[in-house]
Formats: structure tokens, sequence, C-alpha cells
């Protein structure tokens, strides 16, 4: 089975994102996630357009790090729905599936209109297939009834996956997974600041193969097979930074 789909989205002052495929902290009365440390872990999401702390938005948020995606193995609507309450999922395959929140699908909505949006780096697309869960800055899922602050109307809520963006630092990461049923996953990513402040690029993909474990008995047919692969370009341009400065002077 092959999963390819592409998105594209603006980052930064020129950003631009090409995506080919595929607990948490909260807030609003919910537990923050602690840190290594021993206190809280500062997260920085986008609910409301814009970057800002976590606990001092006013919306019912569930939010997902990097870290903690990786820690509790969340690769998929079916692994995510297990962590918020009031999140879940309904797929004709385990590939295809659609997000429901407080009883708020695709369908259910004000004359049709879907109760649940999924958007990727603030663009609205059909998410829920494999090859999206990786080299992500982080996960939120916000319930309730959302206005039209990222374009659509929602009844029950929107899911938002945001890339990691470009930074100033040379760095990157590879990570093979092997086990049963052939299983073989390869991901990556590598960051590259080309000038520094004004030229970042950041490109990363992921491979994944998986011979199917239900076997069809009608038709001899192995289900639930893997075969897909998925990739990012992330870019980010400033050739201008502009300085206002204002002069007062009083005689």
């Amino acid at each position: 089975m092959s999963a390819r789909n592409f998105g594209l989205s603006l980052l930064g002052s020129v950003s631009l994102i090409v995506l080919a495929s595929a607990k948490p902290a909260v807030a609003q009365g919910d537990q923050p996630t602690a840190s290594s440390a021993g206190g809280l872990e500062e997260i920085v999401v986008t609910a409301r357009r814009r970057e800002e702390k976590l606990q001092s938005v006013p919306i019912a948020i569930t939010a997902f790090t990097a870290e903690t995606l990786k820690t509790n193995n969340i690769q998929s609507a079916s692994d995510l729905q297990h962590f918020v309450p009031t999140l879940t999922t309904l797929s004709s395959t385990r590939d295809e599936q659609a997000f429901f929140i407080r009883g708020q699908g695709p369908n259910g909505g004000v004359t049709g209109a879907p109760g649940v949006v999924t958007y990727f780096a603030e663009a609205p697309f059909s998410g829920g297939g494999p090859g999206l869960y990786y080299d992500l800055a982080n996960v939120q899922v916000l319930e309730g009834p959302q206005g039209t602050l990222f374009g659509r109307n929602t009844t029950g809520g929107a899911v938002l996956f945001e890339p990691k963006k470009p930074t100033n630092d040379f760095e990157g990461y590879a990570q093979v997974t092997l086990g049963d049923y052939n299983r073989h996953d390869i991901e990556f990513a590598l960051n590259v600041p080309i000038v520094d402040d004004k030229l970042l690029v950041r490109i990363a993909g992921n491979r994944a193969e998986r011979d199917g474990f239900t076997k069809d008995v009608t038709t001899g047919q192995d289900l639930d097979n893997r075969d897909y692969w998925a990739g990012r370009l992330s870019v980010i341009f400033r050739p201008v930074r502009c300085t206002l400065s204002a002069l007062i002077t009083t005689t």
C-alpha cells in the first residue's frame, strides 16, 4: 500500500514547506507535563495564530511536544486518541482515519460543515494517515467550537500539526527501526543555515515498510501491510531586515 500526499504552506517571513506522504501538556484545568528537571515544562502553542505560552491561552488544549510524542510512541491518529479524553477516530482502514472531538466529526457541523478540521503548518488538509508524525515541533488538539481564526468554523475542535522550522544551527538526526513482520522504518532530518538569519533550510523524510498481519480468509490476501515514503522541505528566506526608530526631542 502506498500513500503520497503533498501540502504547501508559508512559514516565517517567506517560508516554504512541502509535505509528502502519509502524556502531553494540557491547559484549562488539566495537568501540565513535568520536565526532566522537576519543574514545569514551558510549551509554546499557536492555537490563536501566534506563539503563546500554553498556560496563558484561554482555550481547552492538549499539546504534545516532540519529546512526548516520542516517549508515548505516538505514530498515528489511533495512538493519539489514547491520550486525549475527548478525541476518538473512525476509519474504514487503519491508514484512513477521521478525527472526532466531543462527538463532532467530519460531517458533524452545521449544514454539513466539518466538526473537526486538521491543519499542517496552519494550512487545512485531510490528515489522519501515515507519514505525518515525524520531525514535528508539536501537535495541538483544540477542544470545543472554534471560530474562523484558522479560516474555517468547527463545532468540535481542531487538530494542529506544527513541523519543526529551520533554525540557525547546523544539526540533524537519523533513526532506523526494525521489528516483526519484516518491519523497517527510516526517519531523518537535516537543518542547514545557508546564510545565518537570512536563508535557512530544513529537510526531513520518513520511509516505512511492514508486511500485513491480518489475512482475509476468503481471498488469502494479507491486509494491514505498510509501504510509504514521506518528505518535507522547509525554507525560511529573509532578504531584508528593517529596523524602525523614532527620535523625540523637546525644547
